[in-house]
């Protein structure tokens, strides 16, 4: 059987109309991204920045099942698209990212003075524990070399392009392209796939699956949800508020939006079809729109403490990420919506969903394999489905409503929990 490594340094894009999976072997790919989504989950109460990779990587995934339809006649496969997306970005979670700049890098992990050095280029290396953990859990469930090596390509390269002037390709270039094999530890359990990148220019992505990948990627990270994930990674390296919302919002030279429109152009010139997607299409667009919200933001001088203006004018302050987020998705990204559901319908937007049921909401989640754990509220449900914040869900439920009143559904479903897990007051909402 051939290796993985060396199918992969070939680098022969696979051709548009790619064979069609089997219905078992789909089904076995499913599994797999079962599993990867719950490690994000379990992730997620590490810290903000672990938070919002999960919700990035979940805004990814709706956006390619919104679409399904319309990606297949592109010769483009939703699931290995999705299972690429799904292991891409494991690798930012603070255990992984720990565990592999101690392999790496173990004298500059030991040292204080040095540590962050050593942390920030295994952020550059995060690829890498995804594409090891996909390989295990592939392999435990019995999928082919094929399917893995296609879904690899749908995630290798996904931070890119790595375009000249752009922030990716000159941290690249410093801390990965320069690095000489002596100065990184090969011989631990990542250093097959580390091999591939050190002392290499960043991978151009291979193959449409990959392509939309990286375009959703570069889309999401210049819009305000993907915007807020850049800037909690940014305060986890010490930058104030200030600081980390004039790098990801701001239009000045050098900022997130500039350079993601580097990309997109060099993204554009090796596939130009991707751009003929809706959400791809309307990218750039998009990501224009986030200067915007510097005109809903005033800090103080210190950089610390903002205040965020909101459409109903309220006016919020916030010394923190997470106060500074709450406040901030209030302000609505005019192209969101879009990007959630599709140009095709997919998934229904937030008012559309608050008209359901509690049951309903419930049969949804469990049909789009998303968990949600009790005491069930409807709010819980809405943005577990659709990404918008309690304050959105509870505001669209209470236009629909009225108001929170307990529903007669809400106390059947009472009635099923186990006895431990009742008498809880529980609201319509």
């Amino acid at each position: 059987m051939r290796t993985l490594t060396t199918a992969l340094l070939l680098l022969i894009a696979l051709p548009a109309a790619a064979q069609e999976l089997s219905s078992a072997e789909r089904a076995r790919l499913q599994r797999v991204m079962r599993d990867g989504l719950r490690q994000y989950e379990a992730a997620a109460g590490e810290s903000p920045a672990a938070r919002e990779n999960l919700e990035h990587v979940r805004r990814m995934l709706d956006a390619v099942d919104a679409r399904r339809e319309d990606l297949r006649r592109r010769g483009i496969d939703a699931d290995v698209a999705r299972a690429g997306i799904l292991f891409s970005d494991l690798g930012k979670n603070g255990a992984n990212m720990s565990a592999l700049a101690q392999e790496l890098f173990p004298n500059e992990y030991r040292n204080p003075a040095t540590r962050g050095a050593a942390m920030f280029k295994a952020f550059l290396l995060h690829e890498v524990p995804g594409r090891r953990i996909f390989r295990e859990t592939a392999r435990q469930y019995g999928l082919s070399a094929e399917t893995i090596e296609r879904v690899e390509r749908a995630n290798v390269g996904h931070n890119g392009p790595g375009a000249a002037g752009s922030w990716w390709q000159g941290a690249w270039d410093s801390q990965i392209r320069s690095l000489e094999r002596g100065a990184v530890r090969l011989d631990g359990p990542h250093g097959e796939l580390v091999r591939q990148y050190v002392g290499r220019a960043y991978p151009m992505v291979q193959g449409l699956e990959g392509a939309l990948h990286t375009a959703l990627d570069r889309r999401d990270q210049g819009t305000r949800d993907g915007s807020l994930k850049i800037m909690a990674e940014r305060m986890g390296r010490g930058e104030t508020l200030r600081e980390a919302f004039r790098a990801t919002f701001g239009s000045q030279e050098g900022s997130n939006q500039r350079m993601t429109q580097l990309q997109f152009d060099a993204l554009r010139e090796r596939y130009p079809q991707v751009f003929e997607i809706d959400v791809v299409r309307e990218a750039e667009r998009a990501v224009q729109e986030t200067a915007r919200f510097s005109n809903h933001v005033q800090f103080n001088r210190a950089g610390d403490r903002a205040r965020i203006h909101l459409p109903d004018g309220r006016v919020v302050e916030a010394t923190s990420f997470e106060s500074f987020r709450e406040a901030l998705v209030q302000v609505e990204q005019p192209s969101a919506r879009r990007f959630r559901s599709g140009a095709e319908g997919g998934r229904p937007a937030l008012s559309e969903l608050a008209n359901r049921t509690l049951p309903q909401l419930l049969a949804e989640a469990r049909r789009r394999g998303v968990e949600v754990r009790p005491p069930y509220t409807r709010a819980a449900l809405l943005s577990a489905l659709t990404g918008a914040s309690a304050t959105q869900a509870n505001q669209a439920l209470a236009r629909r409503d009225g108001g929170p009143v307990r529903s007669g559904a809400a106390r059947v479903l009472e009635r099923q929990l186990p006895q431990s897990q009742r008498g809880q007051r529980r609201t319509r909402r």
